[in-house]
């Protein structure tokens, strides 16, 4: 299964990026998003939302797999939904990663 476009083509040493949280019949997103990456041995760093860190799926994946480690921002970050138009975010998030051989397991930013 492919998912977001990434695929064994895919030639970037390191992905970074905000992946949707939700697609229509998709269970489970986040985790498929991070296991074929993890499969394809591709170091990243994705934005999702905090409590990501506290599902039993993460919990899971991280003693299964290990190497995870968090860029965690001092504040609640803003979006843009249609270009010059802020948002206000109802959840905090933060930059879970995988394989990046950062100097701290977790990095205040």
């Amino acid at each position: 299964m492919i998912l977001c476009g990434w695929n064994d083509e895919d030639e970037g040493e390191v992905v970074v990026d905000n992946p949707p949280y939700k697609i229509k019949g998709i269970v489970k997103l986040k985790l498929k998003i991070m296991e074929r990456l993890i499969s394809l041995n591709k170091p990243f760093c994705l934005l999702l939302p905090s409590t990501s860190l506290q599902t039993k799926y993460f919990k899971e994946l991280s003693d299964r797999v290990g190497g995870f480690q968090l860029i965690i921002p001092r504040e609640k970050y803003d979006y843009e939904k249609v270009e010059g138009v802020r948002t206000k975010c109802l959840f905090y998030t933060l930059w879970i990663c995988w394989n990046m051989n950062l100097e701290k397991d977790y990095i205040l930013i």
